[in-house]
């Protein structure tokens, strides 16, 4: 457990961990508006799923790509960190590209749970639950 001696500081570093992340779902947001507009505008509904096949991959990519600059950031100490895209894809390709993706996945089936429970319980009764 870490001391809360420096609570100004750790409420700084929090707010950069925050502001990386919305940077992060910034650029996600204008990749995922921009895709499914170009199928919506087709009006194509096989483009449609397609885009939204790639919007999801992207997140997903994104979504995994954002843990390791965040643990970049943290091991810098610095916020410009989050954004050294060379860096971050060291750090992942020296973990193993196939095992960090592995990891990725297990993290966001783990997260899906987890949200799934909170909102909905875990209880057999549950309507929601088949």
């Amino acid at each position: 457990m870490p001391e809360f001696k420096d609570l100004g500081q750790m409420y700084i570093d929090g707010l950069k961990y925050i502001i990386a992340g919305i940077v992060y779902g910034i650029v996600v947001g204008i990749f995922i508006i921009l895709l499914m507009s170009i199928g919506f505008i087709s009006g194509n509904n096989a483009l449609i799923i397609f885009m939204g096949i790639i919007s999801t991959v992207l997140v997903i990519i994104l979504y995994g790509w954002g843990y390791a600059a965040v643990f970049n950031m943290i091991y810098e100490d610095d916020f410009g960190a989050a954004f050294d895209f060379a860096k971050i894809l060291a750090i992942i390709e020296s973990i193993g590209i196939g095992q960090y993706i592995l990891w990725v996945i297990l993290i966001l089936v783990i997260d899906v749970i987890w949200c799934y429970w909170k909102l909905y319980g875990l209880d057999i009764n549950n309507p929601c639950i088949t």
